[in-house]
């Protein structure tokens, strides 16, 4: 039997977020509301309110586990509405003179887990 190890490494992960976003109106209203939301890295973290990136691995003889998760929670991302689209006819867009102030909370989470074996092929 072999030894084993344990590693962790936390990480940075450098993004954007582009968001299309399209709400259905409330009855009798028919249709949906089409929004857009988009961050650049720069702008991504001052809008972060927390994030964790963490990768583990451990290995024992040929076998090995991996995992990785990665958590994040923005706040106040600025987005606007783009138009009002009512089935069969052509979409309304929505000037940016009549929009309110719109701000949009992203929380995601991200968990992956492998497990590998090592043959030997001597």
């Amino acid at each position: 039997m072999g030894a084993g190890t344990f590693n962790v490494a936390p990480y940075l992960w450098m993004a954007t977020i582009n968001a299309n976003l399209n709400f259905d109106l409330p009855p009798p209203l028919v249709g949906t509301v089409g929004s857009s939301a988009s961050i650049g890295f720069g702008n991504l973290m001052s809008h972060l309110n927390f994030a964790t990136m963490i990768a583990a691995d451990a290995r024992y003889d040929r076998f090995t586990l991996v995992t990785d998760f990665i958590y994040f929670n923005l706040g106040g991302t600025p987005s606007r509405f783009r138009s009002i689209n009512v089935p069969g006819r052509l979409p309304v867009p929505i000037s940016a003179g009549l929009q309110a102030s719109e701000g949009m909370n992203v929380k995601a989470r991200v968990c992956t887990l492998a497990g590998d074996y090592t043959w030997d092929l001597q």
